[in-house]
């Protein structure tokens, strides 16, 4: 089921993961035996490590993210040393929030919220990177997360037609976006969009399912991520406000 995981790293000096140790740490805090390491969906992502702002200098917050359905690994609760690259991190805190999917798609209908994005965001089309922060393929990517988990026949499966409906009613109120770049962890930067995003729904064209629909997926984007390369540290997404 969706979780929220904080990890609190002691590193001894001032140092940040690059993309392909995050991606390494990630794979190596979710991934088992029975895991298909080259599987097209993933069931986590991670977020880029930030500084503790109690000791901004040793300590890194890491927030990673569990979506599967079943509970994430065992391992992670009792994790207490880590390795990213070459550098050894002791765990000083774990903490884990987690939302089931029917919980989500319980959250209260809404017409409008504002998405955060933290990292750069790209979506990849036909194989190439789009940065357009285009309302459709934001939420889309929600959607198709959310699928994985809740494929058809289940109860929280978003079928074809209630997307539509959503799609037809989806707009954008406000942006203050930013072209920004990472590195991609194979000897080039990675271009995509961050900051922030108002979305709402048309009164003209929404109904109660849309919104229910549009409340869930926004705040499912927390755990999901936006867009491609979400396991990287790309497409680190927040919900700020909802109404």
């Amino acid at each position: 089921m969706p979780t929220a995981i904080t990890l609190h790293l002691r590193t001894g000096r001032t140092w940040t993961p690059d993309t392909r140790q995050l991606h390494g740490l990630a794979c190596a805090l979710f991934e088992t035996t029975d895991s298909t390491h080259t599987a097209p969906a993933k069931p986590f992502t991670i977020h880029p490590p930030a500084p503790d702002p109690v000791s901004p200098r040793t300590t890194l917050l890491l927030r990673a993210f569990w979506l599967a359905a079943d509970r994430p690994p065992p391992a992670i609760a009792t994790a207490r040393l880590l390795r990213l690259g070459n550098i050894h991190c002791h765990v000083t805190r774990t903490t884990a929030l987690t939302r089931a999917y029917a919980q989500l798609a319980a959250t209260h209908p809404t017409n409008h919220t504002t998405l955060v994005f933290h990292s750069p965001t790209y979506f990849s089309r036909d194989g190439e990177p789009d940065i357009t922060p285009n309302p459709d393929l934001i939420l889309g990517s929600h959607r198709r997360t959310w699928n994985t988990e809740n494929p058809p026949g289940t109860p929280f499966h978003i079928d074809d037609d209630s997307w539509k409906a959503l799609r037809r009613a989806l707009r954008t109120d406000t942006a203050e976006i930013q072209t920004s770049s990472r590195p991609s962890g194979y000897d080039r930067n990675r271009k995509g969009f961050t900051g922030t995003l108002g979305l709402y729904l048309s009164k003209k064209h929404s109904t109660e399912e849309a919104r229910r629909h549009f409340a869930a997926l926004t705040r499912f984007a927390s755990y999901a991520g936006t867009g491609a390369g979400t396991t990287h540290g790309f497409g680190a997404t927040t919900t700020k406000a909802t109404r």
